[in-house]
């Protein structure tokens, strides 16, 4: 990911097309590297129908998966991997996308956002009230997931190749 230098805001990134592979964060419009590896979209894939399909069963919420842009103030308008939103918060679910913090957000790391994903994006989830965050390294299964408690991220759990969503009560697999 490559960040501009000016400082811009929620306007500016709405004058972007469709498509535009950029995410502003933190006030600077970040500029996507190609598209992720094979194994970061069966990633996604994985996540995604597993959470699905546990939803058609109890329809506790709505999933989404990128790109979908994230609105959380007039500087920072991300496009997390994977979202969950709770039935009590659809509210916030709009035709442009998703304005507020969702319950959940899964990131799957590539080596291009790593650093995005585990310190400045971690930080914005954490700030805006994201309840779970979880970092999943596909290519080794590693998974790293934080709750947050009265507003600061706490480590819940690292492990490899499946792990525990509390808020939805779901066990989830890599390479289901």
């Amino acid at each position: 990911m490559k960040a501009s230098q000016k400082q811009y805001s929620v306007t500016d990134y709405m004058s972007l097309g469709e498509g535009d592979p950029h995410q502003l964060i933190n006030g600077e419009l970040v500029v996507c590297e190609p598209a992720p590896a094979y194994g970061h979209q069966i990633g996604v894939v994985d996540i995604v129908t597993q959470i699905r399909n546990y939803l058609k069963q109890n329809p506790v919420g709505e999933i989404c998966c990128a790109p979908v842009d994230v609105y959380f103030d007039k500087n920072n308008v991300l496009q997390p991997d994977v979202v969950y939103i709770s039935t009590k918060r659809k509210v916030i679910i709009k035709s442009d996308g998703i304005h507020g913090a969702p319950d959940i957000i899964i990131e799957i790391i590539s080596p291009s956002s790593k650093i995005y994903d585990k310190e400045i994006k971690k930080e914005i989830y954490e700030r805006f009230g994201v309840k779970e965050y979880w970092l999943v390294d596909y290519d080794d299964e590693k998974i790293i997931g934080y709750e947050n408690v009265n507003g600061k991220f706490i480590e819940i759990f690292i492990g490899y190749g499946k792990f525990f969503s509390k808020l939805l009560n779901l066990e989830i697999k890599l390479k289901y």
